[in-house]
């Protein structure tokens, strides 16, 4: 008798533990798949920053060339220029030449 009690309550503990097992299995499904859901979500998140971040180094790229080509460049032979926009290198050479007198003015004259 004490063998079937113990059979019976056996088989009731583990009704029990099956059935609880039962309401919690889903309950743990859908958590996986929300955590499922978050994981996707924040990949096409990471996803989105790194394209975005592509761009933007393309552009701050195309705009250093933009502003390399504006600059004024050395020119082809020593001390001259590239003129902004062309191929044209530009110097300027020579002297300048100044003469002047300074004199007393004569009272007589």
């Amino acid at each position: 008798m004490k063998r079937k009690r113990k059979t019976k309550l056996f088989g009731a503990f583990l009704g029990f533990v099956m059935a609880l097992a039962l309401f919690v299995a889903p309950a743990a499904g859908g958590e996986i798949d929300d955590l499922k859901a978050q994981i996707k979500a924040l990949m096409e998140r990471l996803e989105a920053l790194e394209a975005r971040e592509k761009k933007m180094k393309a552009d701050m790229m195309a705009a250093q060339e933009a502003a390399r080509k504006k600059a004024v460049a050395t020119g082809d032979f020593p001390g001259s220029w590239k003129m902004p926009g062309s191929d044209t290198s530009v110097s300027f050479s020579g002297y300048v030449k100044l003469d002047a007198i300074h004199g007393k003015r004569s009272a007589a004259g």
